[in-house]
């Protein structure tokens, strides 16, 4: 197992760390997997499956059988300014992949590592007409920026008894970041920010409950992911006090993301239809309230931000018509924007508050299975407040508007091994068990799967 674990990682860490993404809950995507973006990002109480390694590690204690899993979504943002210097915003198309291995290998317990790209700020707004300013004509500037960060985590779960599990997964994070701002800073005219590399770590900890055959609850919590965020190049603007100059060293502090911690439950209604519902929240507000570019000498240039704390509300549903051969998904996420309109930048266009996804599983042979899930956010625009700071070069002085439109298409497979093919799920119409692993539910459907080696499976 451990072979296969760091062949995973190993190969994934290579194809995943040049990929930049987008955000919607802030900086963070709703989820990360297709199977939780599919079902409006639920994560907390849903079945065990290879994404709980960046959903509720605790879950893996109930896995039957081994899997690997690997997807990929294309990423379309559509991001435009309004305002007195007339620059036009920047469709961005971008493709974010996940790999992971997860695997039972006790009564009680289960491990795995996956690489998972998180979903972080791609952001850019083109030729802000520098003319309007008194510069020569045909003088323009651009504000954009990129992160490309990989989370590798390794997890393990461990059953307490029949129905309750708890798990961990340690969170590396790794990746890159560019910034280019024209006038954000105050006192110079453009700079751009290159080549940064960063690395942190976070803890992931999770509990599961099973309170009954047809009914799961969940709980997460994740802690603050400090980034160390250096080597840096910083390129000086025209008007500051060394003008075009290439300055080695630069770091970033401040650009973190969250704790955060959530609660979940869900429920099969019946044979077809299973419910989830989830509460999360990310504590934005407890970050430094700035982003810093620090040189290795002199003062440092910041970015006031004072994002708030966010509340993540999440409403998902899987429908399976024909037993385990297809699952279709449906969900809706909703999170009102962390970022005020006192600083509201575009930098950090961490706006959108709406999600609506859909996805669908199709059984393809014994074990393999099609994933697949499209997200639409509908467009939203903010204006800046009267007493935002930016309003003075983003604005000539004016309130500016930012708009923020999105979409996503992903695709995955998912091979599921190890299990007895004699003990595969019955089918719903089936009232009686059709292997001891498994016991007729009160609705006749004999779909629940007992652990092998518990007593109730004895």
């Amino acid at each position: 197992m451990v072979s296969k674990l760091l062949c995973v990682c190993g190969v994934a860490l290579g194809l995943l760390v040049a990929t930049p993404g987008y955000a919607n809950n802030g900086m963070e995507d709703i989820a990360t997997t297709i199977r939780q973006v599919g079902r409006g990002g639920a994560f907390i109480a849903t079945e065990p499956e290879a994404g709980a390694l960046i959903g509720n590690p605790a879950a893996l204690a109930f896995l039957d059988r081994a899997e690997f899993y690997i997807d990929c979504r294309l990423w379309h943002s559509d991001l435009d300014y309004q305002g007195a210097l007339n620059a036009t915003g920047q469709q961005e198309n971008y493709l974010i992949p996940n790999v992971a291995y997860v695997e039972p290998f006790s009564d009680r317990w289960a491990a795995g590592c996956g690489v998972f790209t998180v979903v972080n700020t791609a952001f850019r707004v083109n030729d802000y007409d520098l003319s309007l300013m008194g510069a020569p004509p045909g003088t323009t500037d651009r504000t954009s920026t990129k992160a490309r960060f990989v989370v590798v985590t390794p997890g393990l779960a461990y059953r307490l008894n029949d129905r309750t599990s708890v798990g961990a997964a340690l969170h590396y994070t790794n990746g890159s970041a560019d910034f280019q701002a024209y006038n954000m800073l105050g006192d110079t005219l453009g700079y751009s920010l290159d080549s940064l590399a960063g690395e942190g770590y976070s803890l992931r900890l999770g509990l599961f409950h099973r309170a009954s055959d047809k009914t799961t609850f969940g709980g997460y919590w994740r802690s603050r992911t400090h980034l160390d965020i250096h080597d840096g190049t910083m390129h000086t603007g025209l008007l500051s006090d060394n003008p075009g100059a290439d300055i080695p060293g630069t770091s970033v502090e401040g650009f973190q993301f969250p704790e955060q911690y959530g609660i979940g439950i869900g429920h099969r209604f019946n044979c077809e239809w299973t419910g989830y519902a989830e509460y999360r929240r990310m504590l934005w507000g407890k970050g430094p309230g700035i982003v810093q570019f620090v040189p290795p000498q002199g003062e440092p240039l910041g970015i006031s931000m004072n994002w708030t704390d966010q509340d993540i509300y999440v409403l998902g549903a899987e429908y399976r018509p024909d037993g385990d051969r297809t699952t279709w998904r449906f969900g809706t996420n909703y999170g009102k924007s962390c970022v005020p309109d006192e600083t509201l930048n575009p930098l950090y266009a961490a706006i959108t508050e709406w999600h609506y996804t859909a996805g669908w599983e199709q059984q393809l042979g014994d074990g393999l299975n099609l994933v697949t899930s499209a997200v639409y956010v509908p467009g939203v625009t903010r204006h800046s407040s009267a007493d935002n700071p930016f309003n003075a070069t983003l604005g000539l002085g004016q309130p500016y508007s930012l708009s923020r439109e999105d979409w996503q298409f992903g695709i995955g497979l998912s091979w599921q091994f190890g299990k007895d093919s004699d003990c595969e799920c019955c089918p719903c119409s089936q009232a009686e068990p059709c292997c001891p692993q498994q016991t007729a539910n009160s609705d006749g459907c004999g779909t629940t799967t007992i652990t092998p080696g518990t007593a109730e499976a004895k």
